[in-house]
């Protein structure tokens, strides 16, 4: 099995990776009022290119920090650890650092959680809403870090392989 392979059915994955991860998924929502910023006229609904503005910027930032995130865990994890369950903790490689062995969506799912979280308050907000805003924010933010996620694992194995 190679390198690549091993890293990508579980590894392990030090705790400030997950919280990065958590942490630039929460970018998705400025980005998405960054997007939307430049079609938003007061008192007007916001129109479909301000949506759809709105939701390539969630996919670009979302798919730029999960190849940052992804990447730079590839090159700090032990890839020929293998998994003795799903959340065995561990000292990591610098002192005080608690890692923890994950299945490979780990960074994945971490970075997806605010997306989620917004979706919710947004739903909770206005429920009587139509899903013009909501539904694209998650499918943007979904896009965005399976994109990211595929042209870093893409690039690793480009590199292991030679």
């Amino acid at each position: 099995m190679t390198e690549w392979a091993r890293y990508l059915g579980s590894g392990t994955i030090p705790m400030r990776q997950i919280v990065i991860s958590f942490s630039l998924g929460m970018l998705a929502t400025p980005a998405f009022f960054f997007g939307v910023l430049p079609f938003d006229v007061n008192g007007q609904p916001v129109p479909l290119k301000g949506i759809v503005s709105g939701c390539a910027a969630v996919a670009l930032c979302l798919a730029v920090c999960q190849f940052l995130v992804v990447w730079r865990s590839y090159r700090e994890a032990d890839a020929g650890a293998a998994a003795t369950g799903m959340f065995t903790f561990e000292a990591g490689e610098r002192p005080g650092e608690t890692s923890i062995r994950l299945p490979g969506w780990s960074l994945q799912i971490a970075m997806l959680a605010p997306v989620a979280g917004m979706f919710c308050v947004m739903w909770l907000l206005d429920p009587q809403a139509s899903e013009a805003d909501r539904l694209p924010f998650m499918s943007a933010g979904i896009i965005g870090v399976l994109t990211g996620a595929a042209l870093a694992k893409a690039t690793i194995k480009r590199r292991t392989q030679g």
